[in-house]
């Protein structure tokens, strides 16, 4: 089951590198960004819609991940604009804490010595990833960096939650709707972004479609393999590994495809993470 992982990285390192090579290329604001985040949901429900035939407890569970999702993208994009993108992205990836704390304290998972060190040693690799380069600290992004923290932990604890109830078979269906919903709430901000400027034009060209459409496939199938390997994982062993591994895997991501120059430091937090991985298997 542990080899469900490796496929979750490199399904999350290629979603981010599409959606890299279309910012670059085709989106130039904010509500271009929505229109883009909705063409990816809208992809990704669609391919599952013969699932959306479903339990009524499920509704729920997809509608609260939808809204979390939605959110979280926001927050993402508004801390990324004022603020410093690396300590932004540390700390976004730091969220995977909450889902683990949750584990040891409501679902009483044992953390043996090894995994602590593994967890550690990986959130220090995150920290030497990061660019520490003199940025002043705004107000505003560290409670848009705080806030994207706190949704991300609790779009993991909502598949986390949904993973141990009764309801986790259908988790096709809980990521047709859930995707269903954010399609749905991102064209209704989408409307109020274009009527407040009183310009209804879309922005992105059709090529972005592609990108869209094949990032839609590869998130549905992500968040099916993750639901399912929520259920069946531990926590500590998962969201450590998944977190470190698509970081080393989007960086060699960045350097081949961005031409992204790698720093001693970064180096390093890809040493050190891959110590942490080996640790936490332990």
């Amino acid at each position: 089951m542990e080899f469900i992982i490796i496929i979750l990285i490199v399904l999350a390192t290629s979603k981010v590198t599409l959606q890299g090579v279309c910012s670059r290329k085709y989106i130039t604001n904010f509500s271009d960004s929505i229109c883009f985040n909705g063409i990816i949901y809208f992809f990704a429900s669609l391919v599952f819609v013969f699932a959306l035939k479903c339990s009524p407890q499920v509704i729920p569970f997809a509608f609260t991940f939808g809204v979390l999702t939605v959110l979280f993208q926001l927050f993402y994009i508004q801390a990324m604009s004022c603020g410093n993108l690396s300590l932004t992205v540390l700390i976004v990836n730091s969220g995977m804490i909450i889902p683990i704390i949750v584990s040891a304290v409501f679902f009483k998972e044992q953390f043996g010595v090894f995994r602590i060190a593994g967890i550690i040693t990986i959130l220090f690799s995150l920290n030497l990833s990061m660019n520490k380069k003199t940025v002043k600290s705004k107000l505003k992004w560290f409670l848009l960096s705080v806030t994207c923290f706190l949704t991300n932990g609790c779009l993991s604890v909502c598949q986390q939650l949904f993973g141990k109830t009764a309801l986790r078979n259908e988790g096709i269906s809980f990521v047709a709707w859930s995707y269903l919903l954010a399609t749905m709430i991102s064209f209704v901000l989408f409307i109020i972004l274009k009527c407040k400027r009183k310009r209804f034009a879309v922005g992105i060209k059709s090529t972005a479609l592609i990108y869209g459409s094949c990032s839609g496939v590869i998130l549905g199938t992500f968040q099916i393999l993750n639901t399912k390997a929520i259920a069946a994982l531990d926590a500590g062993l998962l969201f450590p590994i998944y977190n470190s591994g698509t970081l080393i895997l989007t960086t060699i991501s960045g350097v081949f495809l961005f031409k992204d120059k790698l720093t001693r430091k970064q180096i390093a937090s890809i040493v050190v993470g891959i110590v942490g991985i080996v640790l936490i298997n332990l």
